[in-house]
């Protein structure tokens, strides 16, 4: 959770900020990974990075927090890098037939009644 740059003694070391961790020994911290971040101080290992939640994106290294929502229209399913994911793993658009609002984590289908023929919809027609 502390870092040195150059020969420093413990006195001299620096706490490791959110965003990053610092193993034992690190003479800089290390960015947490796109897909992710982490809000906490003095981290030492790369399991606080979080995964980026569900309904948001985390598109750079060493994020303190998601950048913000997927866009209207797509969903992001978790640990997603960009706000309209192309990766089926990290989320996608909505098909004809479904809508996903602002920071939608899955699709939604349209009920009897709604208009949804159209595909990455962000609501009802």
């Amino acid at each position: 959770g502390w870092f040195c740059p150059g020969n420093c003694t413990q006195a001299r070391s620096f706490i490791c900020p959110p965003g990053s961790y610092c193993p034992s020994g690190s003479s800089s911290p290390l960015a947490c990974p796109v897909g992710t971040f982490s809000d906490a101080y003095q981290a030492f290992n790369a399991s606080t990075c979080q995964a980026c939640l569900g309904g948001y994106y985390c598109p750079q290294p060493n994020l303190t927090s998601p950048a913000g929502p997927c866009d209207a229209g797509w969903y992001c399913s978790g640990g997603s890098t960009a706000r309209q994911p192309s990766d089926p793993a990290m989320g996608g658009s909505c098909v004809a037939g479904q809508y996903c609002p602002q920071g939608s984590v899955s699709p939604l289908t349209c009920t009897p009644g709604q208009y949804c023929a159209l595909p990455k919809l962000g609501s009802p027609s």
